[in-house]
Formats: C-alpha cells, sequence, structure tokens
C-alpha cells in the first residue's frame, strides 16, 4: 500500500509517499481502506520532530482522524460500512486497522470529505468544553483560533446547545467566516478580555502570550482548558488573580488516551453528537480538499496559517 512517510525531521519537505506493508488487524481489529483523512496541526508538529507518536503507532506514518470502508469485519463492524474515527497514528495511509470501539458509522447524509474531518476536531472541542469543563446552557465560551478546526468545530457546538461563543482570532478574515457570536480580533500583543465579557469557559488553543489576558478575561471560578500552545509553550501566570478567581485550569490532549479512554469518549460522541450530525445540525468545516500528492503543499500551507477550518486529503 502507499503511505505518507516522514524520511527526516525537516518538516513538509521531509513527507514523501511510499510503498510499505500492508497493516495485519490485531485480533479482535478491523481492516479499513482510507478514503479521506484529516490534517491536523499535531501532524505537522510530528513532520518537524515535536511530537513524537505514541507507543504503539507508526513513528514514521503520521495521520490521526480518517474516513474509510471496512474491508475486513469485527466487533459488529461489517465488512463495506462507511466508518471514521482517530487514531494515535498511521492515517496518512491507504489502509489502516483500529479497534471497532474507536470507530463511528458516517451517517448516509455525511460525505466522505466530510467525514474525515470530524472525529478530531468535534471530539477536541466538546470533550475540552462540555466534558470536562462542564459548560452549561447559558454560558459563555472564549474559543482562541476560531479559525481552526477546532475552532469553528467549537463554534458550532456552542450554536447547537445554547452557549455563546466568544472567538478571538489574529486575522479579521477568520472571524468574518467563523461567525462567533462575539468576534474579537486579538492584536499583538493580545487584548480582549474588556471587550469579552466574563467568561466561563476558555477553550485556549494557543497558549503562550495569550494565557495572562485570558486570566483577566475569566468569571470567577471559571475553567481555562489548555489544549493547544500554538503562540508558545510558556506564559507568565497571574497567580493572584488565578486564586482570586478561584479558576481551574486543565490541561488535556487526546492522542496520548489508552484504548479504554477512547472508547469511552467515541461511545458517548456516537450516543450525543452523531445525531447532530445526522440532522445536519452539525457539519464540518472543509476548507479544502486535495489529493494525497498534495500532501506537501497542504502541510506548508498549514504552516503559515493560511487554512481556515480543515483540510481534508484523499487518495
Amino acid at each position: 500500500m502507499r503511505a505518507l512517510v516522514i524520511t527526516d525531521s525537516d518538516g513538509p519537505s521531509g513527507l514523501s509517499i511510499q510503498e510499505v506493508p500492508d497493516p495485519v488487524p490485531p485480533k479482535g481489529h478491523v481492516l479499513i481502506a482510507v478514503k479521506a483523512v484529516g490534517l491536523n496541526r499535531a501532524d505537522l508538529l510530528q513532520s518537524l520532530g515535536l511530537y513524537p507518536a505514541p507507543p504503539g503507532a507508526p513513528r514514521d506514518i503520521p495521520g490521526l482522524e480518517f474516513m474509510g470502508v471496512v474491508e475486513k469485519s469485527g466487533g459488529g463492524i461489517k465488512k463495506g460500512e462507511r466508518v471514521m474515527g482517530l487514531v494515535p497514528g498511521g492515517a496518512f495511509a491507504e489502509k489502516l486497522t483500529a479497534s471497532p470501539k474507536h470507530l463511528l458509522r458516517v451517517p448516509k447524509t455525511v460525505s466522505d470529505t466530510d467525514a474525515a474531518a470530524i472525529a478530531e476536531a468535534y471530539t477536541t472541542a466538546w470533550d475540552a468544553v462540555w466534558v470536562q469543563a462542564g459548560i452549561k446552557r447559558g454560558q459563555r465560551l472564549l474559543i482562541h483560533a476560531v479559525g481552526s478546526g477546532v475552532g469553528t468545530a467549537a463554534v458550532q457546538l456552542a450554536r447547537a446547545l445554547g452557549v455563546t461563543s466568544v472567538g478571538t482570532s489574529r486575522t479579521q478574515a477568520k472571524l468574518d467566516q467563523a461567525k462567533p457570536d462575539v468576534a474579537i480580533l486579538a492584536g499583538d500583543p493580545p487584548v480582549f478580555a474588556e471587550k469579552s465579557g466574563p467568561i466561563d469557559v476558555c477553550l485556549d488553543l494557543v497558549g503562550g502570550p495569550y494565557f495572562g489576558e485570558t486570566v483577566d478575561a475569566m468569571a470567577p471560578r471559571g475553567t481555562i482548558m489548555v489544549v493547544g500552545v500554538t503562540g508558545g509553550p510558556s506564559a507568565e501566570v497571574p497567580l493572584r488573580s488565578v486564586l482570586g478567581k478561584r479558576l481551574r485550569v486543565i490541561g488535556t490532549t487526546l492522542r496520548s488516551r489508552d484504548d479504554r479512554e477512547r472508547a469511552t469518549i467515541t461511545a458517548k460522541f456516537a450516543r450525543e453528537l452523531l445525531p447532530l450530525f445526522k440532522k445536519g445540525t452539525l457539519k464540518a468545516v472543509v476548507s479544502s480538499v486535495r489529493p494525497m500528492a498534495d500532501a506537501v503543499q497542504a502541510f506548508e500551507q498549514m504552516a503559515g496559517n493560511d487554512t481556515f477550518g480543515k483540510t481534508v486529503l484523499t487518495w
């Protein structure tokens, strides 16, 4: 089979399509013919040698989310079914294996390319804000990097679940496209606390220089969910404000979770969110669909922060 392989740690220039052995599904796993994959910043970081694959995942084939057709059935998932899901790595290949407990059946109303852009973004946003932070209907959600895949997913989820979205971006065009309830253009240095209003939960996909201003924006007993650090991995923390407001600061990631945790969140997603995709209430935000031969250019575009929503690559 063909796969997009990391040949060195020089970023997009170190990627190439190569022939690799077909995967052999372990007992109880299914074999999937991959049709489309979503590109994530974690894939870019892995190509730069900054985000190595967890134990058990392919070290040199990136890719976290996919859509495909089952070739070998198992665990109640039948041959020929359209499925989507998350893996710790290896999705940028023509075939992969996965546990049935980590798969979602693609609704008939969802296209192959849209399905490839759902699992990572929507699971990340929903798990961080609704499952872990426990945001309630009527509260205010601050979303940094609102034009990203996770950011656009959070805006849709907020709208569907009765939460006010407040989005920041360094680009006015991305604010216009994302359409949060409150749009704030973040400057350099970022200033947004005066315009955001008291925030109950922050979905922080930036970190770095945003963190102090985020603390200022939070309402008492608010929660900051740190999911990404595209702005930098270090920040000055105004501890007196954190203490005085009794804030919670929680770091979270999906990729490092074990099989049992991923099975739990997949089952919960299937019950609570998949019906919203079936109805069309939620719809993946796909900025472009490219053939896998254009993967290097797609990675370079992401590195330049020139994307809105998700980029999908197809075989």
